[in-house]
């Protein structure tokens, strides 16, 4: 597996596991230095997309929070999501969310256009960080 974090225990008792990557109709791991697209949305803004693989019981009334911070560690775009089963997809043992966006309110192009920056996925449940993962990668706009 990747540089993911460690594995917890759930509430449940079930072990608990969280990766971030990429994605807009399946999960692509991603590798620490990888380039991550940015994406000029059709309402003229800036996005990168994410996605992550977890493990653990079902992760339904979850918060997952998807995180942009720039290259001194400061919080520069997060978008939280409320986990709802018919958003995920079971693969084996692992349950997947992808397509998700995170909006980068900066000016055009952004500021974080070929820099580094950390993508982090962030599992909470009862308001407690249950799991966590994050990757360095370095923001490009190819397409």
């Amino acid at each position: 597996m990747p540089d993911i974090g460690p594995p917890l225990i759930g509430p449940d008792g079930a072990l608990l596991w969280l990766e971030v990557g990429t994605g807009s109709d399946r999960f692509v791991p991603l590798a620490s230095g990888a380039e991550l697209e940015l994406v000029h949305g059709s309402q003229g803004g800036w996005h990168v997309e994410l996605a992550v693989r977890m493990t653990g019981s079902d992760p339904e009334g979850s918060i997952l929070r998807l995180q942009v911070l720039d290259e001194g560690g400061v919080l520069v775009a997060e978008t939280p999501i409320a986990i709802i089963s018919r958003r995920l997809v079971r693969e084996g043992w692992t349950w997947l969310r992808t397509g998700d966006i995170v909006i980068l309110s900066m000016p055009d192009p952004p500021a974080v256009l070929d820099h580094d920056v950390t993508v982090r996925a962030v599992l909470e449940i009862g308001g407690a960080i249950v799991a966590a993962d994050q990757r360095a990668v370095h923001i490009v706009d190819r397409l």
